[in-house]
């Protein structure tokens, strides 16, 4: 963290992990750092001695599950590690806390295919990669029961909310739709609107 008035970097928590996950974002709500370890992840010393491009060391390993891991933020210490399904994912669109519940939306894909290009070819379609949709993860600290809810099954990307919101209960979030063609995947031209109450979807 950086205090006001500082540009001192402090750390708030440390997690050692054998094996490093790919991470892109993360959410934070006004007690938490929620972060979201995908089962996508690389030994260290292959980066060194594998002379390969960055991502090609990384291994898809969905029997780990996908890990939500919850730290304070006030005091850095780890609340718990929660274990749900398999996915991947690189945006985070908000989470917020309800009660003992942590509320934490997500644009996620099946797998990781959309990043190591095993399945991203010029005629692909997106639904051939994995559809990535938007998915609300409910996790209850007291009981550790993570509840799942698809909120746009569209293919979807980059979402954005209204910044006031950040880590706190909010409604709409908006999404790019994606193309149905690979190729195309950042000129679409659709926009989705998402009430996350009711899941009214605007295009």
């Amino acid at each position: 963290r950086i205090q006001d008035g500082s540009s001192e970097r402090r750390i708030i928590s440390e997690l050692p992990v054998a094996e490093p996950a790919y991470m892109h974002s993360f959410a934070v709500t006004k007690n938490y750092v929620i972060l979201t370890e995908f089962p996508f992840v690389v030994k260290p010393l292959d980066l060194i001695t594998k002379g390969q491009a960055f991502i090609k060391n990384f291994s898809w390993k969905p029997e780990r599950g996908t890990k939500f891991i919850v730290v304070d933020r006030h005091h850095g210490n780890i609340v718990g590690e929660y274990i749900t399904k398999p996915f991947f994912s690189f945006h985070h669109a908000n989470a917020f806390e309800e009660g003992d519940t942590i509320h934490i939306d997500i644009v996620t894909y099946e797998d990781a295919s959309i990043i190591t290009g095993k399945k991203l070819h010029v005629n692909s379609s997106v639904d051939a990669i994995c559809p990535p949709c938007l998915e609300r993860f409910s996790l209850s600290l007291n009981t550790g029961e993570i509840v799942s809810d698809v909120l746009l099954p569209q293919s979807n990307e980059f979402p954005r909310i209204n910044e006031a919101f950040d880590g706190h209960r909010y409604t709409y979030v908006y999404v790019a739709g994606l193309s149905d063609k690979a190729r195309k995947l950042l000129n679409e031209k659709t926009l989705y609107k998402v009430n996350t109450t009711t899941k009214e979807i605007l295009t």
